[in-house]
C-alpha cells in the first residue's frame, strides 16, 4: 500500500522519523525510527492546546525529529493545512523539502531564517463574507475568531454543531473548492499566504517557494443558528531572512521584483510563456549563497521577456541584482549559457535602452557558476512610468537554460 522508493527510506538511515497526518503503518512496513509528536493523528489535535502540544515536538533541535514524511490529506473534506496550524506554521519554518514518493514528500530539519512575527492588520466581517488577506512581503497567518452561539456551545458539548465551510478566493480570479471548516484550532494561526490544493504544491513550498496567491477567503455555514455572525481575524506577518541577513521589509526604501507581479511575461514575438518558464524561489541557493530569486527560462530564438510597467525611478535609484545558472545544469556537457538582458522602456517617448548584458555558460567556464552581483545607477533614467524589462536569451539551444535573477530590487 505504501510502495516509497528504496532512495528515500535509505537516505534516512535510521534517522528519526514522524509521519503526517496519520499513516503510522508505514513505520513498520519500512522498518522505520518512528518519534512521533504527542498526538499522533492530525485530525485529532482538534484544540488549540493540542495543536501547541504537537507544535513544540518540533522546536527543539535535540528534541525533534530528524525527519518527516507528509501526505496531503486529512479527512471529512477538510482543508489539510487547518487541521494542525500552529504545528504546520513550526514545520514549515523547521524542516526543508529532501525528496518525494508515491503521494509523500520527505522533510528533513533544516531551519530558516525568519525575522519576528509582527502584526499586519485586525478585521472583523459577517459571516459569509470575503476575507482579504493583506499584501505582505513574507509568510501570512491568520488568528480566526469564530465563535460559536449558546446553542452551538450546547450541541458542541453533546456532539458537534453543523459545519462551516472555507473557500480561497485566488488573485488570478479562480477559487477553490468548499472545504469543512473546524473553528476551534484556528486562533492558532491558519497559514494565508498560499493555497495549496496538492501534494506537488506542498513539495513547492517547503521547498522556499511563496507565491502569496491568496486574494481572500470565505467562511460561511448554512446553519446561523450555531455561530456567531461576526468574525474577528487578527493577521501576522513573519519576514523571510536570506543568508545575507536582508529581510524583505517592506518599509525599506526600495522596490523589489520579487514580490510584485509582472505585467508581462512573453516568448520570442510575443508568444505565450510556459508556465515551467517563470517561477520563484524564497531563498535560492547557487554556489555558497543564498537569496530571493526569480526563474525565468529561455523560450523561443529571441528568448523570453518579463515587464513591470509604470515603475517609478527616484532620484539616486539603483538597480541592485544578482544573475546564476542553477547548479543541476553545471554537469550538463549540452547546455551552451544564457545571456541576460536588462532594457529600460519609456512609453511616452516610445524609447528603449539595454542598460545591461552578460552572459553566463557555467558548464564550460568555472568563473560563471555561483551568484554574479551588479548594480547599475538609473540617475539618468528619473521617471514615474519606466517599464522594466528582464530579458534572458539563448546562447545557442536552449538546454538547460535554467537562468535566475537574485533579488532583482531598485533601492534608493
Amino acid at each position: 500500500a505504501y510502495p516509497l522508493e528504496a532512495a528515500l527510506i535509505d537516505r534516512m538511515n535510521d534517522q528519526s522519523v514522524d509521519i503526517f497526518p496519520w499513516d503510522v503503518a508505514l513505520c513498520w512496513a519500512y522498518d522505520l525510527n518512528w518519534f512521533p509528536r504527542p498526538i499522533f493523528q492530525s485530525y485529532t489535535a482538534y484544540t488549540p492546546y493540542l495543536d501547541a502540544i504537537n507544535s513544540q515536538h518540533f522546536v527543539d533541535d535535540e528534541e525533534s525529529p530528524e525527519n518527516i514524511l507528509y501526505s496531503y490529506s486529512s479527512i471529512d473534506g477538510r482543508y489539510p493545512l487547518f487541521d494542525e496550524p500552529k504545528t504546520f506554521r513550526t514545520i514549515l519554518n523547521n524542516y526543508s523539502y529532501v525528496d518525494q514518493s508515491n503521494g509523500f514528500i520527505q522533510l528533513n530539519r533544516s531551519s530558516r531564517p525568519v525575522g519576528d512575527a509582527e502584526d499586519i492588520g485586525l478585521k472583523m466581517v459577517k459571516m459569509g463574507e470575503p476575507i482579504d488577506i493583506p499584501e505582505y512581503n513574507g509568510e501570512v497567518f491568520g488568528h480566526i475568531d469564530v465563535r460559536y452561539t449558546l446553542l452551538g456551545n450546547l450541541m458542541k458539548s453533546i456532539y458537534k454543531p453543523e459545519p462551516a465551510y472555507v473557500q480561497f478566493q485566488l488573485k488570478d480570479g479562480t477559487t477553490s473548492q468548499w472545504y469543512r471548516f473546524i473553528p476551534d484550532n484556528t486562533v492558532n494561526g491558519l497559514f494565508l499566504s498560499q493555497y495549496v490544493g496538492d501534494i506537488d504544491t506542498l513539495a513547492w513550498i517547503f521547498q522556499g517557494h511563496l507565491m502569496n496567491d491568496i486574494h481572500a477567503i470565505t467562511i460561511r455555514t448554512d446553519h446561523p443558528k450555531y455561530y456567531e455572525d461576526t468574525i474577528q481575524i487578527r493577521f501576522v506577518g513573519l519576514p523571510i531572512q536570506s543568508d545575507q541577513g536582508d529581510f524583505m521589509d517592506p518599509n525599506t526604501k526600495s522596490i523589489r521584483f520579487y514580490w510584485l507581479t509582472p505585467d508581462m511575461k512573453s516568448a520570442s514575438g510575443g508568444g505565450t510563456l510556459e508556465a515551467s518558464y517563470y517561477k520563484k524561489h524564497a531563498n535560492l541557493r547557487i554556489g555558497s549563497e543564498s537569496m530571493p530569486a526569480i526563474f525565468e527560462h529561455p523560450q523561443g530564438p529571441t528568448g523570453t521577456t518579463i515587464a513591470y510597467e509604470n515603475i517609478d525611478i527616484r532620484k539616486g535609484s539603483s538597480l541592485e541584482f544578482s544573475i546564476g545558472i542553477d547548479e543541476g545544469v553545471w554537469d550538463k556537457p549540452e547546455s551552451d549559457g544564457v545571456t541576460f538582458e536588462i532594457h529600460l522602456h519609456d512609453p511616452v517617448a516610445n524609447a528603449t535602452q539595454e542598460v545591461f548584458s552578460h552572459t553566463l555558460d557555467p558548464a564550460h567556464t568555472a568563473e560563471d557558476r555561483g551568484w554574479h552581483h551588479f548594480e547599475i545607477s538609473l540617475e539618468e533614467y528619473l521617471s514615474e512610468n519606466i517599464s522594466i524589462q528582464f530579458i534572458t536569451r539563448p546562447n545557442g539551444n536552449h538546454a538547460y537554460d535554467w537562468a535566475w535573477w537574485g533579488d532583482p530590487k531598485i533601492v534608493w
